[in-house]
């Protein structure tokens, strides 16, 4: 079996057993592996796989993503979990957490870039001045 074959049947499954719980939420959620999100109204939306493509269709027109590219799809309600993207800008001690909450990183704001190139990749989380943002790891 393709690798492309089981992304597609792993995102028909998902979309099988989550149907049920889709009456609650208005948007489905699309995160590419780059950590970005894009959110589609669930309204009139159909979804349809070619050439190693999904396409949506919806009220809101039509938005193709590459398979290879997809880490998850979610339902959602369309509100957002108040985390930013990370800017270093300013003075004061960073903390760098990965997405099991275990610090890996603590520095000075200045040097963060630089300490940034000896992590692996991935999404990981900054705490500075009790402020808490992501980070993405290419």
């Amino acid at each position: 079996m393709t690798n492309m074959k089981k992304i597609v049947l792993m995102l028909l499954l998902f979309m099988a057993t989550t149907a049920a719980k889709a009456d609650n939420y208005s948007y489905l959620g699309v995160e590419a592996t780059d950590g970005t999100t894009t959110q589609l109204p669930l309204t009139s939306l159909v979804l349809t796989f070619s050439d190693g493509q999904l396409v949506a269709t919806g009220a809101d027109g039509t938005t193709t993503f590459t398979l290879t590219d997809l880490a998850c799809m979610f339902f959602s309600d369309g509100t957002t979990t108040g985390i930013t993207q990370a800017t270093t800008d300013g003075e004061g001690v960073v903390r760098v957490y990965n997405t099991n909450g275990v610090k890996v990183l603590e520095a000075n704001s200045s040097q963060l870039s630089t300490l940034k190139a000896q992590l692996p990749k991935g999404i990981y989380l900054i705490q500075k001045n009790g402020v808490t943002q992501k980070m993405l790891v290419k």
